[in-house]
């Protein structure tokens, strides 16, 4: 069991890294946001209770997110799941909640009250989702066989006519050609 440091060169790992910088970015800042006084008198206003409700999200997936990154650095995810296909899941459900928290942040606490911070932090979050919605793709384009991500390449018919598609290493995209 080695360290595989190359995986941060690919690009679910470089999504992994960013999503975890701009996640630690996004729920320091927003923690940073909740008043420490009226939550432990025990009259925390709704925007406060929805910035838990932020932090909380940012919390669990960046830690979720750190674990994955730790299980590929170490190879051990190279048997057994189906793991490109988990992964395609957690980013889905990781964007969707980044996306149900940034929404409610806005609605409930807007922009004006809390000032520049805020506004950095959710800017940050936002960078999160679309590092999470990046994945998505990634992680769509490698299941439906278009990139392969252990460098061969494969060439296919479709069935519905005769145009041949080649699938090359992770940094080639892949060629369509209808005859």
């Amino acid at each position: 069991m080695g360290v595989e440091v190359g995986y941060i060169l690919t690009i679910q790992g470089f999504l992994k890294v960013l999503e975890l910088i701009f996640g630690l970015i996004f729920w320091a800042i927003v923690a940073n946001t909740i008043d420490d006084n009226s939550v432990l008198l025990g009259y925390a206003t709704k925007c406060e209770d929805v910035l838990g409700f932020g932090v909380a999200v940012g919390v669990i997936l960046w830690v979720i997110t750190l674990i994955l990154l730790i299980l590929f650095l170490m190879a051990i995810v190279k048997s057994g799941a189906p793991w490109g296909m988990i992964e395609l899941i957690y980013n889905i459900v990781a964007a969707c909640l980044y996306f149900i928290a940034l929404i409610v942040l806005l609605h409930y606490c807007g922009f004006g009250f809390f000032g520049k911070s805020f506004k950095a932090g959710y800017g940050f979050g936002v960078a999160t989702m679309a590092c999470y919605c990046i994945g998505i793709g990634v992680h769509y384009v490698i299941q439906c066989g278009y990139i392969t991500t252990t460098g061969t390449a494969t060439t296919g018919t479709a069935a519905t006519g005769s145009s041949s598609r080649t699938v090359v290493s992770r940094t080639t995209v892949t060629t369509s050609r209808a005859t």
